[in-house]
């Protein structure tokens, strides 16, 4: 998905997460659900070279809506808090 128009991006769910299978990390911008959580004050590098600060990581606990509607609970390990990031992002290993 690409997403350039800032327009697009204000009118997204807060809670919507993006699949990245580039992702270093699970990224959020929200400490709604974390525990386990220590500050930290590391660089999270994006795609295009930018550098953001991330400034806790932790656990977080989420829902993930199921195609059928179902919602299954999820546990997030090691995810990192940067404020600054408009999207969140789950960190999708691809595993062959």
């Amino acid at each position: 998905m690409a997403l350039g128009n800032p327009t697009e991006i204000e009118a997204m769910d807060s809670n919507l997460w993006l699949g990245d299978t580039g992702a270093s990390c699970h990224m959020t911008n929200s400490m709604d659900g974390m525990f386990n959580t220590k500050e930290v004050n590391t660089g999270i590098v994006f795609g295009n070279g930018q550098r953001l600060k991330a400034v806790y990581i932790g656990d977080k606990r989420g829902v993930v809506m199921q195609n059928n509607g179902a919602r299954v609970p999820i546990l997030m390990k090691k995810c990192q808090v940067c404020a600054s990031i408009v999207l969140q992002f789950v960190q999708y290993i691809n595993s062959t």
